[in-house]
């Protein structure tokens, strides 16, 4: 017949010499998926969790996580622990040990590197994005410098690329390869190759990387791009530190961009050419040179309420802002919130090769 089931989360005794010792009770959230209720969100596991009755050969879904924004940097091999009992009616128990490393990139270690490590913990790519839904009235016979409630959402993407140091940068696009083992002659066996080098995900910010990286085998790999912006090379962000603090940084399209606004290669009147096509106009006849200044304020939660478990470990985000000048004579502002998710732990760029910042505004 009919069972019905429950979970709860019981503390771990100390773990015996030799052991990773505990940190702590592994702190755990629940996924609630209630279709009637249109409810789907991540909340804490209650000290007892029931089931509806479940029927002979049924089975129930209990997806959890480890609520990182409640795990800090301990010493190497520290544990969060615990045992997960089922029960149901009949008396049958299962107990199931669970257990989590402590979390070195939550938002409570702060810029710390990992266990006296040289890279920082937030090394890699993240990639999410920026949800628009506020924007200044320049023309507002009250407060125009104040962002007020839009008519609808502008959502576009996000890549930003941490390095070894926690040093942010912001990308326009990223490449995505497997970059290949390196072999090496065996020295027990010298006919014979081994692995040198193993296998690895780069992120490389241009083409012309490709080759040199993977060589002239099949490009296996994925390419990410933001349609939101049109630099080539990646602009360093200032503050930080990254997931914690508050990072900012310019974006700057130059008046004679192909990509400004106001140019137009076959308008006679937005080409930045003289009536005879002959000599180049300066900046302010025929288009102006826009500026971006791009803030991320972090926040320790989620600021959408939506609670996920990696919170601060391999999800982060907060609040979005901009201050644009050069689209109209007085600036603009918008403002919204942004989430980031990490997608690779390459702490280089391009693998090491070519250079990695450069100006904002510079093709």
């Amino acid at each position: 017949g009919a069972r019905s089931l429950s979970l709860r989360l019981l503390p771990s005794a100390n773990p015996p010499a030799g052991q990773p010792p505990l940190a702590g009770l592994i702190p755990l959230e629940y996924w609630r998926a209630d279709h009637a209720a249109a409810q789907f969100d991540w909340l804490p596991l209650p000290a007892s969790l029931s089931f509806p009755p479940l029927a002979a050969g049924a089975e129930q879904l209990v997806r959890l996580g480890v609520r990182r924004p409640d795990t800090s940097s301990l010493p190497a091999g520290a544990q969060y622990q615990g045992l997960l009992e089922v029960t149901d009616d009949l008396g049958t128990r299962w107990q199931v040990p669970v257990s989590a490393d402590a979390s070195a990139t939550a938002v409570a270690a702060g810029p710390q590197l990992n266990n006296g490590s040289s890279v920082s913990p937030r090394a890699g790519l993240w990639v999410g994005s920026a949800v628009i839904d506020a924007v200044s009235q320049p023309a507002h016979p009250g407060d125009p410098n104040l962002t007020r409630p839009a008519g609808g959402d502008f959502t576009f993407r996000l890549l930003v690329h941490v390095d070894a140091g926690g040093n942010a940068r912001l990308l326009q696009r990223a490449f995505l390869v497997r970059k290949p083992p390196v072999m090496v002659p065996d020295p027990a066996n010298p006919g014979f190759n081994i692995i040198g080098e193993p296998a690895r995900t780069v992120v490389l910010t241009d083409e012309s990387f490709l080759s040199p990286v993977i060589g002239n085998g099949e490009v296996v790999g994925r390419r990410i791009s933001s349609a939101a912006f049109g630099f080539s090379q990646p602009v360093l962000f200032s503050g930080g530190p990254f997931g914690a603090g508050t990072l900012g940084g310019t974006v700057t399209v130059g008046f004679d961009d192909p990509l400004n606004p106001f140019k137009h290669v076959y308008h006679p009147d937005h080409d930045n050419l003289d009536e005879r096509f002959e000599q180049t106009l300066p900046e302010g006849r025929e288009s102006f040179t826009v500026s971006r200044d791009i803030t991320l304020e972090f926040t320790p939660t989620d600021p959408l309420g939506l609670n996920s478990p990696g919170w601060g470990s391999s999800e982060v985000g907060g609040h979005y802002r901009e201050l644009i000048t050069g689209l109209h004579r007085r600036p603009i502002r918008i403002a919204g919130t942004f989430q980031l998710i990490r997608v690779a732990e390459a702490a280089a760029l391009n693998d090491g090769q070519g250079p990695t910042v450069a100006q904002a505004g510079n093709r």
